[in-house]
């Protein structure tokens, strides 16, 4: 009888140990990344991996459910994120990501520059979502195909305040202004998000000390993209309404995916060499 006991400890240990070690991650980390700036490492890739990190990151943001790392070279500003929970990646899907900065202490009439991805369509994210909910699905077996549905619906970046480019531009991801992103799905479920902004774009936003102040907004649902142009409306007689009882933590976890949440802070640019 210890003997089986003693078997079933070691085959439970593994799923414990790394729902605690995830637990106990974020527990140490800050709730924002520290402003002193972080030198991006030399191989960093926009490929929505954290490999280049050992997907170890600067922050854990309560408000957003999100880790994440702002850093930058001598040509680029980069932020690298990842959700590991499923109704936090669905809102990502949802409505997409926006990093914005803005100057850290003069206030500024014109637009500032903010770059949100993915832009993607509920019809688009719907089939992705199942499977990432599924816990059924042998990851290791779909994965490909998953992260190759992100990969065809993920082409549009939307993007403010670039000269150049109209207001919410949506621009492909093979872009001239050489701006970068894109999200993966890992092994464990986990969404990874990474973009890149070049510094030439963002000057004016930046004072003499190299600081500015940054804003990350996972915007929900209610902002999601809309429906093409010449797409069939959605009229009162051609919707059916149907009443659903929720419980308390459904109702949340709906006006969580809706809802935009989000965080600021500070950050002053590494050594540029």
């Amino acid at each position: 009888m210890k003997k089986l006991k003693t078997y079933g400890f070691i085959w439970l240990a593994p799923a414990f140990l790394l729902g605690m070690s995830l637990s106990v991650n974020a527990q140490k980390l800050p709730n924002v990344q520290p402003s002193t700036g972080l030198r991006a490492p030399a191989n960093l890739k926009i490929d929505g991996k954290a490999t280049e990190w050992d997907n170890q990151f600067q922050a854990y943001n309560d408000a957003t459910n999100i880790y994440y790392t702002i850093s930058n070279d001598s040509n680029d500003l980069y932020l690298t994120l990842q959700a590991n929970d499923v109704r936090i990646i669905e809102k990502i899907l949802a409505g997409g990501v926006t990093f914005t900065i803005q100057p850290a202490t003069k206030k500024s009439e014109e637009l500032p520059v903010a770059v949100t991805f993915p832009r993607m369509r509920i019809s688009d994210r719907r089939s992705i979502v199942i499977n990432i909910r599924n816990h059924d699905t042998n990851i290791d077996s779909v994965l490909a195909g998953i992260n190759k549905q992100l990969t065809d619906v993920s082409k549009l970046i939307q993007v403010n305040g670039i000269d150049g480019l109209t207001t919410d531009s949506l621009i492909s991801i093979y872009n001239e202004q050489d701006i970068k992103a894109m999200g993966l799905l890992d092994a464990k479920k986990a969404y990874t998000l990474a973009l890149s902004i070049p510094l030439k774009y963002l000057k004016r936003d930046i004072d003499n000390s190299a600081t500015f102040r940054y804003n990350v907004k996972l915007n929900g649902a209610f902002n999601g993209l809309k429906p093409p142009k010449g797409s069939v409306p959605i009229t009162p007689g051609s919707i059916r309404m149907v009443r659903v009882e929720l419980s308390a933590s459904q109702a949340a976890d709906a006006q969580n995916l809706n809802n935009p949440t989000d965080f600021s802070g500070k950050y002053t640019l590494a050594d540029i060499r």
